[in-house]
């Protein structure tokens, strides 16, 4: 959902995030392992900084991990957005992600972190374009069917935090313009970068 990097030096990537494939050079990134506590959680951090592959905890760019100064999970997956109002649609929505987990006894089956991070990397080739691999069923799935999943999964957390219109709202215009990445490779073929850039001053006026 949050793909706006479609572009690189000038070039189409056939990526929705590229961003998503560059932060692959760094040491630490992608999908987290799985953790059964937090102590377990801050003693795996401990040692990769042990290592001195890494500077500090800061270094480590895993798509969530614990925030090193708030009470918080941060989560890294998404590009910077084309406007504000999409940045806080998808902080609503990630924030129901994790208060419906939180809420959890902990006995849910988590799919294998080599194929959340296939999973990964499929989201930043196709966006919200194509299909998925669902690890439940074993099959591939439309994406549309993906992202209701999201919604069916959060939308107790959603309704109780007063956010169930924004995303909605958000959803609405995702399924009708697309994503960043969508809109962007859409202006480049009317005009290429200048015309990117021409739309997305548009945006920013019209906020």
């Amino acid at each position: 959902m949050g793909a706006n990097s479609p572009i690189w030096n000038g070039e189409l990537t056939g990526f929705a995030s590229w961003r998503t494939v560059h932060y692959r050079r760094w040491s630490a990134t992608g999908i987290p392992p799985a953790f059964a506590t937090v102590r377990e959680y801050q003693q795996r951090v401990e040692d990769m900084i042990a290592s001195r592959a890494l500077l500090d905890p800061g270094h480590i760019s895993w798509v969530a991990r614990l925030s090193v100064n708030h009470p918080t999970i941060e989560v890294r997956a998404a590009d910077t957005q084309m406007t504000a109002g999409e940045s806080v649609a998808l902080a609503l929505l990630i924030r129901a992600i994790v208060d419906t987990a939180s809420e959890t006894d902990g006995s849910a089956v988590t799919a294998a972190s080599e194929v959340l991070d296939l999973g990964l990397w499929q989201a930043a080739k196709s966006g919200v374009e194509g299909t998925y691999f669902d690890s439940e069923s074993r099959t591939s799935v439309p994406v549309k069917a993906v992202i209701q999943r999201v919604l069916d999964y959060t939308g107790r957390a959603l309704h109780r935090n007063g956010d169930e219109q924004v995303v909605a709202n958000y959803l609405d215009s995702l399924a009708t313009f697309g994503n960043g990445a969508t809109r962007q490779r859409e202006s480049w073929n009317q005009g290429g970068a200048k015309q990117v850039a021409a739309d997305a001053a548009k945006l920013f006026a019209q906020a």
